[in-house]
């Protein structure tokens, strides 16, 4: 998976050995929080369609109250996740 992100590349070594080239986007991902930063916005993401859904909501209350639930469960499992991975 690191491969496909483009972040090091597996070579073979001799018979049984592996050399890993990383690259320099491994060193940009890790310098602007890896996949920490990528979970925290998208959580900030998350609880800013949240914000923006009740500020809808006087306009088009029933169809912003069910996306508001979708944005709900689906920050409750991101939440989830996280904990797991943790």
């Amino acid at each position: 998976q690191f491969e496909e992100m483009g972040l090091l590349k597996n070579k073979p070594y001799f018979d049984d050995g592996v050399a890993l080239d990383i690259k320099v986007n491994a060193h940009d991902f890790l310098s602007h929080g890896g996949f920490t930063a990528q979970e925290e916005l998208l959580q900030k993401n998350i609880q800013k369609l949240l914000l923006e859904l009740e500020n809808l909501k006087p306009s088009m209350p029933e169809k912003v109250s069910t996306l508001t639930n979708i944005a709900a469960n689906i920050a409750t499992a991101l939440g989830l996740f996280i904990q797991k991975r943790s």
